[in-house]
């Protein structure tokens, strides 16, 4: 079955590099404006741009839908000047068909079947490749953060990703009542943290290794746990 996170688009792909290379080799014969030439220029450098700030991961497959619809244009502009209308009609059944795979048989989030996603509750789409035990230990401290409804939530992830559904699930975070900041950022953009500008009344883990923390000269004390997920409150 297809995972979304890595479901690339050969296809697509290579539709790109074929319009490219046609530019270049028809591109007088067809009379195609000077400024195709630096979109193609453009895209080129795009590539280049992803490929050297961004570094890679399994999840890369997300930011090439700009690179795609950058493209689109000059796929457009090759397919206007060709002759058999045939070649486009396969090529655009082709691109098609090789997206339909993905679409109905996704791992996570498939269309049909008991974990389809007309089947299974919004909440739990989020936490397809979570095991329920965890999924169930986030969701409650989701649930308790609402009740509490503080104005400054601190989070305090242990790997990436994790802090998502807290961003999406909490109606407050949603409405603008409630504002979430980071806070002992473990990777590298710890020196891009804004550290005295997160005062937290409440500050959410899914690492607790300790019984107490300390930001800003607050000290905050474990009030709350269950599986690796915990909450600190200032202490009295």
């Amino acid at each position: 079955m297809a995972q979304e996170d890595r479901a690339g688009a050969p296809f697509h792909f290579l539709t790109i590099l074929v319009v490219i290379g046609a530019l270049i080799v028809r591109g007088r014969a067809w009379r195609i404006p000077a400024l195709a030439a630096w979109h193609v220029v453009g895209l080129v450098v795009g590539v280049m741009m992803l490929a050297g700030f961004v570094l890679w991961n399994p999840y890369m497959v997300r930011f090439h839908l700009n690179l795609f619809i950058l493209a689109a244009p000059l796929v457009g502009l090759v397919a206007t000047r060709m002759k058999r209308p045939q070649i486009l009609i396969a090529a655009a059944a082709l691109l098609l068909l090789a997206s339909v795979y993905p679409l109905i048989r996704n791992y996570l989030r498939p269309l049909f079947g008991p974990l389809s996603i007309f089947h299974t509750p919004r909440r739990e789409q989020y936490f397809m490749t979570w095991s329920p035990k965890r999924r169930d230990a986030m969701l409650a401290s989701i649930d308790y953060l609402a009740i509490r409804g503080d104005s400054v939530i601190g989070l305090r992830p242990a790997g990436e990703g994790n802090e998502y559904p807290y961003w999406i699930l909490l109606s407050e975070v949603a409405a603008g009542r409630t504002r979430l900041c980071h806070v002992d950022v473990p990777n590298r953009t710890r020196s891009l943290q804004r550290t005295r500008e997160c005062r937290p009344t409440v500050i959410v883990t899914d690492d607790v290794n300790v019984d107490t923390l300390s930001v800003n000269t607050v000290r905050y004390s474990l009030i709350w746990q269950e599986g690796e997920f915990g909450i600190y409150l200032p202490s009295q």
